[in-house]
């Protein structure tokens, strides 16, 4: 099974290196057949010249430039309509996801699970240098989500999440704006 990791990526010059390294050195490492797939969403800095640099270092990763307007879910939306894996995993440019997450994840999809979320906030998940409004803030979104539907997940802001090719073409189109 492929997985095609799709990161979403504005002006992340700073950190998609490294992210984009360490997601394909452990994907490697494990044998995972993958494509990496960047979305450069409109970025101003020297992302898309990095996308280029990675794309040629590493046979497995590409990238896509998105279309106007910008934003984290038409860059999702933009990656959800490109992959050629039979499965995706949304992950962040700025190397908040660990790998090792992304292979646990991907084995769960080989034991037969359709969809993987990951979530910051069960035992032993964490988080780093959150602004304490902002955590104020998600707790109590994710509480209201979390009670109006009543699920039983406690993140659901949360980008990590890795899907079945056939999960993603069971949605389509997507048309939202914001995807979570």
């Amino acid at each position: 099974m492929k997985i095609s990791v799709i990161i979403p990526a504005h002006n992340e010059e700073g950190c998609l290196y490294g992210t984009v390294r360490a997601i394909v050195r452990r994907l490697d490492l494990e044998e995972i057949p993958h494509e990496i797939l960047i979305v450069n969403d409109n970025s101003v800095d020297r992302t898309v010249e990095i996308c280029q640099e990675l794309s040629q270092e590493f046979p497995t990763v590409r990238y896509v430039n998105n279309q106007p307007p910008n934003g984290f879910g038409f860059a999702v939306r933009r990656g959800l309509a490109e992959f050629d894996g039979d499965a995706a995993a949304i992950v962040m440019a700025d190397a908040s996801d660990d790998p090792l997450d992304l292979v646990a994840g991907y084995r769960k999809l080989q034991e037969g699970y359709d969809c993987v979320f990951g979530s910051r906030f069960i035992k032993g998940g964490f988080v780093v240098d959150y602004p304490i409004h902002k955590l104020a803030i998600n707790r109590l979104a994710n509480w209201f989500v979390k009670t109006i539907f009543g699920l039983r997940y406690n993140d659901v802001t949360n980008a990590f999440k890795i899907y079945r090719k056939e999960v993603i073409d069971g949605v389509q189109p997507i048309l939202s704006h914001h995807l979570i």
